[in-house]
């Protein structure tokens, strides 16, 4: 049952942001592929981001909190206008960013393999619509045995939703400190992989939603101790969103 209604949310709510919020279709890699990587040297990033408030301590990952103001200042940093205009013409859609996480995944020790701990079993995103974009962010540069975010493109993703077997190449978000690492969570399979022992993946995380303009939402510093929030149209619909230029 919770499947239903999840799909019927992401059909239903996938169709009217199409309708109302999208420019155009474009042909870009990241409407094909459902991925895309974006490059763009920032030397105020990795100083920015170290400045945490606290720290929360779960089983195999941490999460680091900031207050209002130094998360705005990231979010300046991360979206910059040549930034911002880069992915409404990959997408067709301006953005409101409505969830901001950030954290450290270490090694899942073989006793608790089969656990969930922190999205490390394949799975798509599921009460979301397919226009959800992610930007993944690495706070220190990620390589292979560090516990890179792992996808299947668009096209295999499909295939696999239909019950076929999965084939295509693993896409891997690899990158140095600053990379952006975009994907629609709701269309690519995908899953954050197990580091090997005595390494660790550390990584900011925007959810980004279909919105009328760029905006970021009011409630973004407070929510980053709890859960990513799901079914975004009705978590965020009563929550005040200010312009990107007013609010950073």
């Amino acid at each position: 049952m919770y499947k239903k209604i999840c799909l019927g949310f992401s059909i239903i709510f996938s169709f009217l942001e199409d309708f109302f919020l999208k420019r155009n279709v474009p042909k870009s890699d990241l409407y094909i592929n459902g991925y895309d990587f974006y490059c763009e040297a920032n030397s105020f990033f990795e100083k920015k981001i170290k400045k945490y408030r606290y720290i929360i301590d779960k089983k195999y990952q941490k999460l680091f909190i900031y207050d209002e103001k130094t998360l705005n200042e990231i979010v300046k940093i991360v979206f910059t206008k040549k930034f911002r205009e880069y992915l409404t013409s990959q997408t067709g859609f301006n953005y409101s960013i409505d969830f901001i996480s950030s954290y450290q995944n270490s090694h899942i020790l073989e006793i608790d393999d089969n656990g969930n701990w922190y999205g490390n079993n394949f799975h798509f995103d599921k009460p979301y619509t397919k226009n959800m974009l992610k930007v993944m962010v690495p706070v220190y540069p990620i390589e292979d045995n560090d516990g890179p975010l792992s996808l299947f493109d668009k096209n295999s993703s499909n295939l696999y939703r239909k019950g076929l077997r999965l084939s295509g190449k693993r896409i891997k978000l690899i990158g140095k400190t600053g990379d952006k690492c975009l994907f629609l969570p709701n269309v690519c399979l995908h899953k954050a992989d197990n580091p090997r022992e005595g390494r660790s993946a550390t990584l900011i995380m925007f959810q980004l939603n279909p919105s009328s303009y760029w905006s970021i939402n009011n409630k973004i510093t407070e929510r980053q101790k709890y859960k990513e929030p799901k079914f975004p149209f009705f978590t965020y619909f009563f929550d005040k969103r200010y312009p990107m230029e007013k609010s950073v």
